[in-house]
């Protein structure tokens, strides 16, 4: 290969790739959904699959955690934390835990790793939610005593826990667990949530000891098909030529709905639109 489209190849890439880790609010009611990688795998080998979304209402951010990951076998594929980064044009939000509140059904797993106890909505007073920054975590392995209440994965047909080891079921300090899906809410100070607020960074924690986290991403960031390679290298060229006069995330004026959802200029967004039709 020519050595000229190697490099502009490379560059295109490295430009456009990163996107898919990044998303900025541009009204109400939007929903953004983070996903750990296809076949990712906990500290110790075990498959972990989970999400993490985030949308907007008023001054309000409601985050949803979800376990995704079948055939649970132990604790470590089970959901314990979650980070993120939140930009408003450079600012720090306020965060305060009086403005906090939390939601999951919880389950108790007996033995043989069937569920001998439920509580619906109940509250998860063990999660911590806490800043530094602009970084943002909500976190099961901040609270004090055991780490219960972590979010384990959907049941089997047969509507119990049977794959399940000692670290689940008739554990006294990890039960009882939040089946599936945990929900909480932030409210912020009026007007920290604006139209350019932007979620980045986002990473799920597993297990009950810290620092096993999973990258998370928008989308599963497919390379594209060879046809259609040129039509990305030629957009990503035109974005790094004139990435020097960006604003961050679209905070300035002249933002189109293409270019704040990527967080490009509105220049960017007319050089992408060219290089498709050049490309056609």
């Amino acid at each position: 290969m020519n050595r000229y489209y190697q490099i502009l190849i490379s560059a295109g890439i490295g430009l456009v790739l990163p996107n898919i880790a990044h998303a900025s609010f541009s009204s109400d009611g939007q929903t953004y959904t983070y996903s750990t990688a296809s076949g990712a795998n906990d500290s110790v080998g075990e498959s972990v699959s989970a999400q993490a979304s985030f949308s907007i209402s008023g001054d309000s951010m409601v985050v949803t955690l979800v376990n995704l990951q079948s055939g649970i076998t132990s604790v470590g594929q089970n959901i314990s934390s979650v980070f993120f980064d939140i930009n408003n044009c450079g600012s720090v939000l306020s965060l305060s835990s009086q403005n906090y509140s939390s939601q999951g059904n919880e389950i108790t797993v007996g033995s043989g790793g069937t569920i001998t106890g439920t509580q619906s909505n109940a509250s998860l007073d063990h999660w911590q939610i806490s800043s530094s920054g602009n970084q943002i975590s909500l976190n099961d392995l901040s609270g004090n005593g055991s780490p219960d209440q972590t979010v384990i994965g959907p049941a089997n047909s047969q509507g119990d826990y049977s794959s399940v080891n000692k670290s689940i079921y008739d554990n006294a300090p990890h039960n009882p667990f939040v089946q599936n899906e945990a929900q909480f809410t932030v409210k912020f100070p009026p007007g920290q949530l604006g139209d350019n607020v932007s979620i980045s960074n986002v990473r799920i924690g597993f297990g009950t000891a810290p620092g096993d986290n999973q990258n998370c991403y928008i989308s599963p960031g497919r390379l594209p098909e060879p046809g259609t390679l040129p039509l990305l290298v030629i957009g990503a060229a035109a974005i790094g030529m004139i990435r020097k006069g960006r604003s961050l995330y679209g905070c300035a004026s002249g933002i189109s709905p293409l270019s704040h959802a990527r967080g490009l200029t509105l220049d960017a967004a007319k050089a992408l639109s060219f290089s498709a039709k050049f490309a056609v």
